[in-house]
């Protein structure tokens, strides 16, 4: 998950809290002087072109009554995708939801008080993660995700889809059927970490279209927000055709807007933004190092190639897809924007991903449940003290993270099904 260019600190936990990536962050801001350019408290109330000028013109909140207007020559929209719940549309769940039956996991903060049975819905590691709290502190745990087999360990319940919510009993318990036809009862809660939906409220609707895109071929002129995806993005950064209100689009660089962040799914974040940012610096510094058409035709034959896997003609349900990765997709996209900004002193010093990350991420899950049953056994701080004391940032530190690993997976090996 660490950046490139800043290590987490020595002894640090395989698997590190909350707390504790947070306190990453804040020191890889402050180690990099970020500090005095980040205004906090405020609010990006309207992004718009301002053609005359060739610049964009930002609205923000104050603290006072008044909006401030500022002009910029690139706009980095980086707000992410993790404010707005996604639901699903499961006969039933709206009533639960309105009694305060069903939350979604954006309002989860702790595992007390939600009952003894509770089902968790979702197949992310959102889901994953809360399932595996809530088995400490409930007698039963439902978790239900798509493609999941129906089976039992311990307290803990796997099932498919849910499909029907039931009304809620007099005594506040309910029951819920999923796709294989059983039924569970006596729910005392229901957590939906079911997603989030993209939103950028401070774009107009000239600016961003909120509707399905039209279907491809041709690649349409304006840029859609399809709720789960933004169409038509080159490179999962750059519109191909900047958005704006103006007629004569040649008043709208397309190198002066670019979309970084949480955007892509099913990703190692840190390191990722870090190849982007290289990439958006090289293009905002070197307009001609893109070729419009070129580019065209790549986001052309993605979505082709989306068309074909999902054997599906509709728009709406191959641009869902657009920016979710396969496993192992993410890392030739991180070489692929080194690479392109390689030739600019920004990309100076970027390296290759390491066979070692690929490796690791594919054992992610494996890692997690030796992490977690060494944190039982009061053991895992022992696994990393000491490691990378010497050299944060050099090649021997990440030898030694890797070293553990390795152990891990060995260790995950002579233990077996146990796990």
């Amino acid at each position: 998950m660490a950046y490139t260019s800043f290590s987490f600190p020595a002894s640090t936990h395989i698997f590190p809290r909350a707390s504790i990536v947070l306190e990453y962050l804040n020191d890889y801001a402050g180690h990099f002087h970020l500090t005095p350019h980040i205004r906090l408290n405020t609010t990006v109330k309207a992004v718009h072109r301002d053609p005359p000028n060739s610049r964009w013109k930002v609205t923000l909140s104050t603290n006072s009554n008044s909006d401030e207007t500022l002009p910029f020559d690139l706009v980095l929209v980086c707000n992410g995708h993790y404010r707005i719940p996604r639901y699903p549309e499961v006969p039933g769940l709206a009533k639960w939801l309105q009694a305060g039956k069903a939350t979604h996991s954006a309002y989860y903060r702790r595992p007390h008080n939600l009952g003894k049975v509770v089902l968790v819905i979702g197949g992310g590691p959102s889901g994953l993660d809360i399932s595996e709290e809530m088995c400490s502190f409930a007698d039963t745990v439902i978790h239900s995700a798509t493609g999941a087999s129906h089976g039992d360990i311990g307290n803990l319940k796997r099932r498919g889809c849910a499909v029907q919510f039931h009304e809620i009993e007099g005594d506040g318990k309910g029951q819920v059927t999923f796709e294989d036809g059983t039924t569970e009862y006596g729910i005392d809660h229901c957590i939906l970490a079911t997603g989030y939906e993209f939103s950028f409220p401070f774009f107009s609707d000239d600016a961003m279209r909120s509707v399905s895109p039209p279907p491809a071929p041709p690649l349409p002129q304006d840029l859609y927000n399809t709720k789960s995806s933004i169409f038509p993005l080159t490179k999962h950064i750059f519109p191909l055709l900047c958005p704006s209100t103006a007629t004569n689009t040649t008043d709208v660089p397309p190198w002066s807007m670019a979309f970084m962040g949480r955007i892509l799914a099913r990703v190692a974040p840190f390191p990722l933004l870090e190849a982007q940012a290289h990439a958006i610096l090289h293009y905002f510094a070197h307009p001609e190092s893109l070729d419009p058409t070129q580019e065209a035709m790549g986001v052309m034959a993605r979505y082709e190639a989306l068309h074909l896997k999902l054997a599906s003609d509709d728009p709406l349900t191959i641009t869902k897809a657009w920016h979710k990765f396969e496993p192992l997709e993410q890392f030739a996209y991180r070489d692929a924007l080194h690479e392109f900004a390689s030739s600019s002193w920004i990309g100076k010093g970027c390296v290759k991903v390491s066979e070692w990350e690929k490796e690791m991420y594919l054992n992610r899950e494996l890692l997690r449940k030796v992490w977690v049953e060494l944190e039982r056994r009061e053991e895992a701080g022992d696994w990393v003290r000491g490691v990378g004391e010497g050299d944060r940032e050099g090649e021997e530190g990440k030898r030694e993270w890797v070293g553990v690993m390795m152990r891990m997976l060995g260790w995950a090996k002579e233990v077996g099904k146990k796990l």
